[in-house]
């Protein structure tokens, strides 16, 4: 379903509803350059064509820091990660670190894997492993760690040097970010993180 914004600024004979009688239809709607669609006629920037729900925002290859509507329908297609699994020779005894240490919960369970959640909705499905663990450094390829939002850092800092927690580096301060690094049981690598603005 696609809407109007600023509908009087169509400049369609009568606006959208004069371009209905007139009997054009969506499958005669004409690409206006970047600015989106039209019914036959010129639009101003102001009056966008917009699917109902909103576009999804996707960088412009022609202009890295400009943004353009997305109208297709991959644009919406995937919308998110709903959880991030780590393998563990003893799930229940990691899951339960983060229960302990994060204040996550166990939200869910089965057949020995175990989903732990964030208060902000996050999920790590942490599931029975297999083999000897690989030697891994902080930018060894693939994944490499879980950045742990707070609302307090030096309060949630304090906490797990009170809780014993294996503290890699930190506090660092990168371009107003700070951050510090520290393993679960397991020695997966987290770090806190507080930003001064959240990412775009």
């Amino acid at each position: 379903m696609i809407v109007a914004q600023d509908e009087d600024d169509v400049a369609a004979p009568g606006g959208l509803r004069g371009a209905a009688k007139n009997g054009r239809s969506s499958g005669q709607e004409s690409a206006s350059g970047e600015h989106g669609a039209c019914l036959g006629g010129r639009i101003s920037h102001r009056a966008l064509l917009r699917p109902a729900r909103g576009p999804f925002q996707i960088p412009n290859s022609a202009d890295g820091d400009r943004r353009r509507p997305c109208y297709t329908p991959e644009c919406m297609l995937y919308t998110g990660l709903e959880h991030t699994a780590i393998a563990s020779p003893d799930p229940l005894r990691l899951a339960q670190w983060y229960v302990d240490t994060l204040g996550f919960v166990i939200n869910y369970s089965y057949s020995g894997n175990y989903f732990v959640k964030a208060p902000n909705g996050a999920m790590l499905e942490i599931i029975p492993s297999e083999g000897d663990p690989l030697p891994a450094q902080m930018k060894t390829p693939g994944l490499r760690h879980l950045a742990v939002m707070v609302s307090d850092f030096d309060a949630a800092a304090e906490d797990l040097r009170r809780k014993g927690v294996n503290i890699v580096t930190g506090p660092l301060d990168l371009s107003g970010n700070r951050l510090l690094f520290f393993t679960d049981l397991d020695g997966n690598l987290l770090h806190l993180i507080a930003r001064p603005a959240p990412l775009p």
